[in-house]
């Protein structure tokens, strides 16, 4: 079974997600993804599937990180180069949340 990380490292990577997910689907073609709502409830439930506790995840830090990730990914205004990186970096997780 694998090691849950720390919260502040369960915060980052649910935010880094999150983020990266609403990227692709407002700048990449990813409609798949369904609505912001609907990405960030995905994400979630995999974390809780993972064991992650998110009975106590801070909603309002959680929401600074992602606004803090998603602002830096528009800021970089090579979209092919992000939506290639995106895709390869959330794969896994993808996959993981929407199965085909």
């Amino acid at each position: 079974m694998r090691k849950v990380p720390p919260p502040s490292e369960q915060l980052e990577q649910l935010a880094s997600t999150i983020s990266g997910a609403t990227y692709l689907k407002n700048y990449c073609n990813r409609s798949d993804l369904g609505e912001n709502k609907d990405i960030f409830n995905a994400v979630v439930s995999l974390a809780q599937r993972k064991g992650w506790d998110m009975a106590h995840l801070d909603q309002s830090q959680l929401s600074e990180r992602r606004e803090v990730f998603y602002g830096n990914l528009v800021s970089n205004r090579d979209i092919t180069e992000n939506c290639n990186q995106l895709n390869r970096a959330l794969a896994g997780i993808l996959h993981s949340v929407y199965p085909r």
